[in-house]
């Protein structure tokens, strides 16, 4: 890492890193040009919808930075639009208009709100391959809303755009360039260069010209969003698809904090739910205030994460300024134009790149953790319908209007089919395994072998369990090699997700002189005859 969570890059630094920040949120508005074309909003709503969303994303992004009396994850994690809720927002503003938006929105973030409190009970529920599987299909599902715009196809028509393709793949390249070869500033502000970049061929190939020039300055330089003018309704007959979308979006939320707390600790080993049940807190009531200025629902950015990782800086300090800008971008329709203004296909270039650091992170914490067959298919299955369900999404998106978000949200139906799937399997698996070994008859590799096997079943960490078992093997070889006893060694283990231990106890002949010994039940017995049993207990942080 450059710069830490605590870290205070120099203010031109954090300034460069923030602007980056500003305009990977830009590529969330995308989802609200598909919402206005699908949904007729005109210019000045549609001002007003941005506005509210930026303020909303740049508060929740400042309070997550700072932390503060149990709200905030106290990470850089900026927000944008959540992308789940375009389905409802369409439905919501055919049905009703904006306001019944506006209503349906605040009500979902409460609701998103008052589940926070519940989020840690989900750990029982929610192993560590699990969080894996939820990044790596988080990264996926980004990707199947990417590629498009990276191969320079907009819109339903069959043509491609190959200048905006060309640029696409460029861009790419120029990226990968600086953050392999590139050091020190350049590689920290590699996807402001590669924007600027972008920016540049798009002149050059005209994409930017005179006319987006003059739709920039003729927006107004200050303007604060007005919902009043909007008004808020509800309708409860919509409740059921905005509340799938908000459910959507703390899934997003806890593989977008998980990968923040892999990315800053080097020593990590599970998802702090505590720490995510406050990012979701701040999440709901972003959203309910987004609702309340004239917004939609918002969500922690993965690609903004992503980008963190690329560049190495995690800083605070960042996090808070971004909000900032963000803020400011809300009150100024002339700062929203210049930044819609970006050519598509710059935007996924750069979200490509940073989702590749998304899907990597999920596969490290996936082979973290060995496997067997019940949790290679809590994995494999879930995963292989969340990728399914991505490439049929069309038609998917012709159900009804009540069941597509749910269905038609790849990272919701993986999530909620892995985590039955954990809870299926979890019976008849024992948290307490026993089995003996004769150092006479068995060999290191049996031990081995009796281990793991547990081992996987509990989906552990391979290192730890390593360390157990030629612990294990050398308690068993001193008591060969001492002759303390002619038993079977037994071995206990006992796993949870936090400790190990492992008791490893054999029965041992005393020494006696021959004489008799008076038994409680008033019999003799020959004290040669007595033994006793020695146990080891060795415990394992996990």
């Amino acid at each position: 890492m450059v710069y830490r969570p605590d870290d205070r890059p120099p203010w031109s630094v954090t300034l460069v890193l923030a602007v980056q920040h500003l305009f990977l949120f830009v590529i969330s508005l995308q989802v609200i040009a598909a919402l206005a074309g699908a949904a007729g909003i005109g210019d000045d709503d549609l001002l007003v919808l941005i506005g509210g969303i930026a303020i909303a994303s740049g508060a929740a992004t400042v309070v997550n930075a700072v932390g503060y009396r149990g709200f905030g994850v106290q990470y850089l994690a900026p927000y944008t639009l959540s992308a789940a809720y375009l389905g409802p927002m369409v439905l919501a503003v055919k049905t009703g208009g904006l306001s019944l938006l506006l209503g349906m929105t605040t009500v979902t973030g409460l609701a998103q709100a008052g589940f926070s409190r519940y989020i840690s009970r989900l750990r029982k529920y929610f192993p560590v391959e699990i969080a894996g599987m939820i990044l790596l299909m988080l990264g996926i599902m980004l990707i199947s809303h990417i590629m498009p715009a990276f191969m320079g196809k907009y819109g339903s028509g069959p043509g491609t755009d190959i200048a905006s393709a060309v640029t696409s793949i460029l861009l790419l390249g120029f990226l990968v360039v600086v953050y392999v070869y590139g050091r020190g500033a350049v590689r920290t502000a590699g996807i402001m260069l590669g924007i600027c970049a972008g920016w540049l061929i798009a002149v050059a190939t005209g994409a930017f010209g005179p006319a987006e020039i003059a739709g920039i300055a003729a927006a107004p330089l200050f303007a604060l969003p007005d919902p009043l003018k909007i008004g808020w309704s509800f309708d409860a007959a919509l409740l059921v698809p905005f509340l799938v979308a908000g459910f959507c979006t703390v899934f997003n939320d806890l593989g977008t904090f998980t990968l923040c707390q892999v990315s800053t600790n080097q020593a990590w080993q599970r998802p702090d739910f505590g720490n995510i049940e406050k990012g979701v807190l701040v999440t709901g009531l972003a959203t309910a205030f987004s609702g309340l200025i004239g917004g939609a629902g918002v969500g922690a950015s993965p690609a903004a994460v992503g980008v963190s990782i690329a560049n190495g800086a995690f800083s605070r300090i960042i996090g808070i300024a971004a909000g900032i800008l963000l803020i400011l971008a809300g009150c100024s329709p002339l700062l929203i134009r210049a930044l819609t203004s970006v050519p598509a296909s710059v935007l996924a270039a750069v979200s490509l790149f940073a989702v590749s650091f998304i899907i990597v992170s999920g596969l490290a914490i996936i082979s973290s953790r060995m496997l067997d067959s019940r949790r290679s298919l809590v994995i494999g299955v879930p995963l292989a319908i969340g990728v399914g369900i991505d490439l049929v999404s069309e038609k998917i998106a012709g159900m009804s209007d009540l069941f597509s978000p749910a269905f038609g949200t790849s990272l919701t139906v993986a999530a909620l089919l892995a985590i039955l799937l954990n809870a299926l399997y979890q019976v008849g698996v024992k948290d307490t395994v026993e089995f003996f070994h004769d150092p006479a008859a068995g060999s290191p590799a049996d031990v081995n072998a009796a281990m793991m096997g547990p081992a996987r079943a509990w989906g552990a960490r391979k290192e730890v369990f390593s360390r157990a078992v030629k612990a294990v093997q050398a308690c068993i070889r001193d008591i060969e090699a001492q002759g303390v006893t002619e038993a079977p060694v037994r071995v206990i283990m006992r796993f949870d997700e936090f400790n190990l231990e492992v008791f490893v106890s054999y029965l041992t002949r005393r020494s006696g002189e021959g004489g008799r010994l008076t038994t409680g039940a008033g019999g003799m017995a020959d004290a040669s005859d007595l033994s006793c049993r020695c146990t080891l207990h060795l415990h394992f942080d996990h």
